[in-house]
């Protein structure tokens, strides 16, 4: 009985931390293509399209614009979480 345990004990645990791995924080450099303010949604020159926290004004992104974005996986969407100009 103690080794099923463990055995379910182990299969919990690296659920969890394949889980988490998914919503590590990632980061992706691009030149803003276009923006949707009513959506918060965010698409870079490369292709990427990100789902834009409350904290990120997306009205003061322009078009051509070099960024940063902080984001995680999450469903299936790129959730960006913080948006800072290149360098």
């Amino acid at each position: 009985m103690t080794q099923i345990s463990v055995a379910i004990a182990f299969a919990l645990s690296a659920s969890v931390l394949s889980t988490a791995a998914l919503a590590l924080t990632q980061s992706k450099t691009g030149a803003v293509k276009s923006t949707d303010v009513p959506r918060r949604e965010l698409v870079l020159t490369t292709g990427d399209k990100f789902q834009v926290s409350k904290n990120i004004k997306l009205s003061k992104l322009k078009v051509g614009d070099k960024i940063t974005v902080k984001y995680a996986i999450k469903d299936r969407k790129l959730m960006a979480s913080k948006v800072t100009p290149a360098r």
